[in-house]
């Protein structure tokens, strides 16, 4: 998962940043429009498939609390982290405020960290709106090396 800045798999940094893809093939997942769906695993279901005119999916619709926590999940593996102003464009305020709460207290041994892309600073504090520049992150090593510590008090918070 490390990597120069200049030899990123751009490939993988699609589902980092839980961005829209497509698949191709037998068993190829998709995410589409908040719905991820797969192709038919097996030769003879994948088959009926094609001669059917590929007009069924298997798959579920992703509620906006599911997109939330898998935005979180994804992103905060990512060194950048999670841009806040695109979280409260997709999710709301109120998410963020939840979230902020919710993480307080791995700021203080250093897992969790704020920053302003635009100034390269760490910012500690009640944060000043807009959010547009403020991203969080796990901070490295100790953020990432506690990750699932963080990600389970997402999963486990009452937003």
């Amino acid at each position: 998962n490390y990597a120069r800045s200049d030899a990123r798999c751009r490939h993988n940094l699609t589902y980092w940043q839980n961005l829209p893809y497509y698949g191709f093939g037998m068993g190829a997942a998709s995410y589409l429009e908040g719905y991820r769906f797969t192709r038919p695993r097996k030769t003879q279901e994948y088959y009926r498939w094609v001669t059917d005119g590929c007009n069924w999916q298997v798959g579920a619709s992703m509620g906006v609390m599911d997109r939330f926590l898998e935005t979180l999940m994804l992103g905060l593996r990512l060194s950048q982290g999670v841009r806040l102003g695109s979280i409260e464009s997709e999710f709301g305020s109120s998410k963020v405020t939840s979230l902020l709460k919710c993480l307080r207290r791995y700021q203080t041994p250093g897992w969790v960290e704020i920053f302003d892309r635009h100034s390269g600073n760490l910012v500690s504090g009640d944060l000043v709106l807009p959010l547009t520049n403020l991203w969080l992150r796990l901070a490295d090593p100790e953020g990432l090396l506690f990750s699932n510590v963080v990600l389970a008090e997402i999963f486990a918070y009452d937003f």
